[in-house]
């Protein structure tokens, strides 16, 4: 059981067994937020009409050298520019970006208005939310209180809830009782549609309890301690913790909450071609430089035939 003062008032608890986090279970995010029905038809048309045009050959009658440079070098500058412009496009649009989750923070479920927090009926979360009296924990509380499908019978019922639409469920519990349920759900299903966020950065203590002035209460205190001490308990842990891949990973989840929540995009424009054009520009110089230098060569060459 989770370690609380209320409990402590009936109850002698135990020196806690484990230690695990309290966190959120919610929709997993959709992979995918890029508008890519922007490409409808006539945008295909128009890159296969362009790629077909820069693959066709022409003939400049001129025969004027300085002429012929500038044509060359406006055709050289169009290519790269088109092509240069296609693959950011191509790129920004089709790129994988993840959509926010449904709260980030045990703030946004305690004040957003439209977010529904379920919990299992009768357990530790349950209790801890109903008994408060201050903090967000209180508030937390009153939503459950204030709404009639918050106590869920079935672990399942809490997840069911979760992956309703629209989405507006966030399953509170421990993170290993989570973790349980992300694996069990993926087993069923075979998809991830759920995910853990919005833990907490101190851990719930839990342990056995036992009746007020218990002869055995140093004997289990004792006991665990020494099975902390060589490493049994944390041996259990590992071996028994639910393996929530390829659904849910710590990495991931990290990466998740360390990104802004309201990061605006950027808007394509001549500064992310800016790589491009130095490049063009180097060439273009670097081709003038050899160009002088082999006027310069030919110059001297007929000069010494002419001597």
């Amino acid at each position: 059981m989770a370690h609380s003062s209320e409990r402590l008032l009936s109850l002698e608890l135990v020196h806690p067994w484990f230690y695990t986090q309290i966190a959120f279970l919610v929709p997993k995010p959709e992979g995918l937020d890029g508008d890519t029905s922007s490409f409808t038809f006539h945008h295909y048309h128009r890159i296969k009409l362009q790629s077909s045009s820069e693959n066709e050959s022409g003939y400049i009658s001129c025969k004027i050298t300085p002429i012929r440079l500038v044509i060359g070098s406006w055709c050289l500058l169009t290519l790269v520019l088109l092509n240069v412009y296609n693959g950011v496009l191509i790129s920004y649009v089709t790129a994988t970006h993840r959509q926010p989750a449904l709260i980030n923070s045990i703030n946004d479920a305690a004040f957003d208005s439209n977010i529904r927090i379920i919990v299992n009926k009768g357990q530790g979360p349950d209790i801890v939310l109903s008994t408060a009296t201050t903090g967000l924990y209180k508030v937390l509380g009153d939503k459950l209180r204030a709404y009639p499908m918050s106590r869920c019978n079935t672990t399942q019922q809490c997840v069911d809830l979760v992956k309703s639409l629209p989405a507006q469920h966030v399953y509170f519990s421990g993170v290993t009782a989570l973790k349980a349920s992300i694996k069990d759900d993926y087993q069923k299903t075979h998809q991830c549609k759920t995910t853990i966020t919005a833990a907490e950065t101190s851990n719930r203590a839990g342990g056995w309890g036992l009746a007020k002035k218990s002869p055995y209460l140093e004997n289990f205190n004792r006991g665990t301690l020494e099975l902390r001490e060589i490493g049994l308990i944390s041996q259990w842990e590992k071996q028994f913790e639910p393996n929530t891949k390829p659904c849910y990973s710590i990495d991931e989840n990290k990466n998740d909450n360390n990104r802004p929540k309201n990061k605006t995009r950027q808007r394509l424009s001549l500064a992310n071609l800016m790589g491009a054009f130095a490049v063009l520009a180097f060439g273009c110089f670097f081709s003038l430089l050899i160009f002088l230098a082999e006027m310069a060569f030919s110059h001297l060459k007929t000069i010494s035939v002419l001597s």
